[in-house]
């Protein structure tokens, strides 16, 4: 069995690889690619984008012209981008040439955001039994900074794109809604997607249809439009006509309202309704008085956006939920954690960057809703330093994924008090919760995170976890850190 070191220097040497790629000069914008094979006796083979030929892919050069003769059915294949399903004959898509080696276990560093291939590289590798994994968030990142250009240039190669992709079986949110009237498609939608994405000189509402074509958003047949669920929930002007768990429903406290309106809507909505319903209290500032809102906006409106975008569709009749009462703001979105990922990677705010539903994903970072990089996690783990509020509280109740924003520390306490021992002070347990997630911490960090009087406070606190062996701590006097030693 390989081990976790193993596995992470295949794949830091996969992202050496991609650093190393030989790039086409055909003007065109490509991908930095790297590919590596790790074998059971834990020898590593790798390969780049273009290492021998002019732009072959990584995969191709690792398989075909370095491995073609080598056993590989029990190797682990570790590619910085996912893997193409589908090129013109009679070449052979990387995704097919790993199926076809027999290989059992690929790690993939980062999807593709280009609707037109993203997720499906994925889906034709799980479809033949292979099972799915993504690289570390650090080396993710690094991946997304040296493919910047080509991931933000996602609108412009699906325009200029020459090989056409042959129509694959619809499915889940790429399925055609067959009683669409056009005449329901929302103007202000269309329009403001124009604007946001910079495509408004370009194209208008009837123009922009051939885009979608090529989107996969809209399909094509005898010279009609077809339009599938996922078009239906980001452009119709009541998607809940066609679509039973579109709507967002909204409560604050007792009060109830819905949402009913295109996805591509939503953001700017709730955003309005968000400024509405938090109260703002009057903070001395400098030595002026300042009103703020008792919680932030943007990383309530950014929970709001990954649920539109990271929800699962195909659980029937459900909706996004936002509930604003006494202890803080609950989003709920149907469906738990996008595989392979899991309920811890998102309670610890530490999940790898991966989409749900691409097409979606793909319009809404067309419009800046969201970052191409999808790495919004990151913004989450910084509350408690920029806002001085406890870290977001993630759950799963089936079928829903619950995110839960505290007004403070004591709200936070509330919720977890049944869980310790009745000795425990609620500086205490808000410590604890605070070092679940951020793993370590130091005096003035807690400080800031906790909101405590004073540096003596915090060591008075960190001392006594010490001494009830809940925490431990290490490196230099200058340099003192803490962290949790028991759960």
């Amino acid at each position: 069995m390989l081990s976790e070191k193993q596995i992470l220097e295949a794949q830091q040497l996969a992202v050496a690889e991609m650093k190393k790629t030989v790039n086409e000069k055909d003007g065109r914008v490509h991908p930095f690619v790297g590919a590596v094979l790790l074998f059971k006796d834990g020898t590593m083979i790798g390969a780049h984008r273009g290492e021998y030929d002019n732009g072959d892919h990584a995969e191709f050069t690792l398989l075909r012209k370095k491995c073609q003769t080598k056993v590989v059915e029990d190797t682990v294949i570790f590619a910085t981008l996912e893997p193409c399903f589908q090129r013109h004959f009679p070449k052979v898509s990387c995704a097919q040439r790993i199926i076809d080696r027999r290989i059992k276990e690929v790690y993939i560093g980062i999807d593709d955001p280009d609707p037109s291939v993203s997720g499906r590289g994925k889906k034709l590798l799980e479809d033949s039994g292979i099972k799915i994994h993504y690289f570390n968030r650090k080396l993710q990142k690094e991946i997304f900074e040296c493919n910047k250009e080509f991931l933000g240039d996602a609108i412009l190669r699906s325009k200029i794109e020459k090989e056409k992709v042959e129509k694959i079986e619809y499915y889940g949110l790429d399925e055609i809604v067959s009683n669409f009237n056009i005449q329901d498609i929302s103007s202000k939608a269309i329009n403001l997607f124009l604007s946001k994405s910079k495509l408004k000189d370009e194209y208008n509402k009837d123009t922009i249809m051939e885009q979608f074509v090529k989107w996969g958003l809209v399909y094509k047949k005898d010279n009609q439009y077809e339009y599938t669920k996922s078009f239906i929930m980001l452009f119709a002007a009541k998607p809940s006509d066609y679509l039973n768990n579109v709507q967002f429903k909204l409560k604050f406290f007792e009060e109830n309202s819905t949402l009913d309106l295109p996805l591509v809507l939503l953001p700017n909505e709730i955003e309005k309704y968000l400024n509405t319903k938090i109260p703002s209290i009057a903070l001395r500032i400098k030595p002026e008085l300042e009103n703020r809102k008792m919680y932030p906006i943007e990383p309530l409106l950014e929970g709001c956006i990954n649920a539109m975008v990271h929800r699962d569709y195909q659980i029937e009749g459900t909706n996004n939920q936002l509930t604003i009462d006494s202890k803080g703001i609950t989003i709920k979105s149907p469906g738990s954690a996008v595989e392979p990922q899991t309920v811890t990677n998102l309670v610890t705010l530490n999940a790898s960057s991966i989409v749900r539903n691409h097409k979606i994903n793909f319009i809404f970072a067309s419009m800046h809703y969201v970052e191409n990089n999808n790495f919004g996690m990151d913004k989450m783990k910084n509350i408690p330093l920029n806002y001085e509020k406890p870290f977001p509280v993630y759950v799963y109740k089936t079928p829903y994924l619950e995110l839960t924003f505290y007004f403070s520390k004591n709200e936070l306490v509330d919720d977890k008090v049944a869980f310790y021992p009745t000795t425990y002070s609620v500086n205490e347990i808000a410590a604890i919760e605070y070092l679940k997630v951020a793993k370590q911490t130091n005096n003035s960090d807690l400080l800031k995170s906790l909101q405590l009087s004073n540096s003596k406070a915090v060591q008075r606190l960190l001392e006594k976890l010490v001494v009830n062996n809940v925490v431990e701590e290490f490196g230099n006097t200058k340099g003192r850190n803490y962290r949790l030693k028991m759960l």
